[in-house]
C-alpha cells in the first residue's frame, strides 16, 4: 500500500530510503510513470511549468540502467512509479560551536534569532502495480531557489537515487 504519506516523510528530514528486505527485486523487469494528484498552488511541481517533464525524461533516462524498461503498450508494467517534491519549512535555534562540535544551544543564543529553512525534496516511490505495495523509495534534496539550477540538478540527482536501487542479475 502506498500508505507511508508525504506528510511521514517531511517529519523526519533525514529520511532518505526505504527497501524493503524481503521483497524480491529481480521480479521487476517493467514500470510505467503514475500521477498522484497534487493539490495547492505551492507545490514545486506547479512552479515551473517543465519541471515535471524534466523529472520524467531524467526518469525514463536513468531507469534503464537500473534493468528497469518502460512497459509497452497494451502490457501491464511490474511497477508504477510515483514522483513528488515535498518541501519543509520550520525553525532552529541558533547554533554554537562547542569544543565537540556544533551543538543546538537556544538557552545560550544572547537575543540571536532563530533561524528560518525551506528544504525541497524530491521523493520516488516505486510501487508494486500488483497488489499496490510501496517497495521501494528513495529522495534526495532538491534546490529550487531558480528555474535553471533545478533543472541543471536534476539529472545529476535523478541519477543518484536510480543508481540505489537493488539492481536485479544482469540478463542473459
Amino acid at each position: 500500500m502506498v500508505g507511508i504519506s508525504a506528510m511521514a516523510l517531511m517529519g523526519c528530514r533525514n529520511t532518505q530510503e526505504a527497501v524493503y528486505p524481503t521483497v524480491n527485486y529481480t521480479q521487476y523487469q517493467t514500470y510505467r510513470l503514475g500521477s498522484r494528484a497534487m493539490v495547492g498552488s505551492e507545490n514545486p511541481l506547479f512552479k515551473w511549468a517543465q519541471l515535471s517533464s524534466r523529472i520524467e525524461k531524467a526518469l525514463e533516462f536513468h531507469l534503464p540502467s537500473a534493468g528497469l524498461d518502460y512497459a509497452s503498450i497494451g502490457s501491464e508494467p511490474d511497477l508504477i512509479i510515483f514522483y513528488y517534491v515535498v518541501t519543509e519549512t520550520g525553525t532552529e535555534p541558533p547554533m554554537v560551536n562547542y569544543l565537540v562540535g556544533w551543538k543546538a544551544a537556544p538557552f545560550l543564543a544572547r537575543g540571536e534569532q532563530f533561524s528560518e529553512y525551506e528544504e525541497n525534496r524530491l521523493v520516488l516511490d516505486f510501487v508494486d502495480a500488483a497488489n499496490d505495495e510501496l517497495v521501494w523509495r528513495r529522495s534526495t534534496d532538491l534546490s529550487l531557489k531558480s528555474e535553471k539550477e533545478a533543472y541543471r540538478e536534476l539529472s545529476k540527482k535523478i541519477r543518484e537515487l536510480v543508481r540505489k536501487y537493488p539492481h536485479p542479475p544482469p540478463k542473459s
